[in-house]
């Protein structure tokens, strides 16, 4: 499941589609989300 984040032309989905970009930008994200989680998570505490 990707999230639809980036503009929709072919030269953006040709980097996401070319494996190891694509799995570098869906670490970042996947960080990126997670750490914001916590960063809730600890906040409402």
């Amino acid at each position: 499941m990707r999230l639809e984040v980036f503009p929709k032309d072919e030269i953006t989905k040709k980097l996401l589609d070319n494996g190891s970009i694509g799995k570098l930008v869906d670490k970042i994200y996947f960080d990126y989300k997670v750490n914001l989680l916590l960063y809730l998570v600890y906040s409402v505490l």
